[in-house]
């Protein structure tokens, strides 16, 4: 399952499941947007392009990622020297 984004709120700081005012990104890459991934990819030594592609979306927006891969999107986001907020899933 891909991980999924979306902003942070009060029931993620009590430790609940993620409710409504969550979004799924549909991944779109213009060459720009594909550049980021690439250098974060490089950066993270990891080639699952959708685990770093939701990555760097989430350092941009500053979501919280949901996935059932910690360790992965926890790497990846390392290599962009930032933590992001992670909920197991």
């Amino acid at each position: 399952m891909p991980p999924a984004c979306g902003p942070a709120g009060p029931e993620v700081a009590r430790g609940a499941r993620p409710s409504s005012g969550w979004v799924s990104y549909r991944l779109s890459l213009d060459q720009a947007a594909a550049r980021r991934v690439g250098v974060l990819a490089a950066k993270a030594g990891h080639d699952d392009i959708v685990d770093v592609a939701v990555v760097e979306g989430a350092l941009r927006r500053d979501d919280t990622i949901l996935t059932s891969n910690r360790s992965h999107i926890e790497t990846i986001a390392a290599a962009g020297r930032r933590r992001i907020p992670i909920i197991d899933v």
